[in-house]
């Protein structure tokens, strides 16, 4: 990816500052979705073609949220050394973790306005 984009900006720092409770969207976002605030945090997965995010702070909270998505259990479980949401698939197996996306909701909505949402 290039940094000459013609606007000046550090794009060494967070563009959002240290304060991401107050985030707002720099620019206007297609899908606005009002089931959470805009700078809500969470991870998302897709999965059969369908999009599921699960609210960071929810997961935090319950430690763990095992549920049915397009017939596959996933885990979400939160790992409380990296202050982190990781997401997995429980299979025969056992679990294999699943790509994730960590995003504000304005974001993640943006993209996938018709995701489904644990909270």
């Amino acid at each position: 990816m290039s940094r000459d984009t013609g606007f000046f900006r550090n794009y060494n720092s967070i563009p959002y500052g240290g304060d991401l409770e107050n985030i707002k969207p720099f620019f206007p976002v297609a899908n606005s979705d009002s089931r959470l605030d805009d700078n809500a945090y969470v991870i998302g997965i897709i999965v059969h073609g369908k999009a599921r995010a699960y609210l960071f702070d929810a997961v935090k909270k319950m430690g763990e949220v095992i549920e049915n998505f397009q017939g596959k259990t996933i885990v979400a479980k939160y790992v409380n050394e990296i202050d982190s949401v990781r997401i997995f698939e429980r299979g025969a197996g056992g679990l294999t973790q699943l790509s994730s996306v960590p995003s504000f909701w304005f974001s993640w909505v943006a993209v996938y306005p018709d995701t489904e949402l644990y909270k």
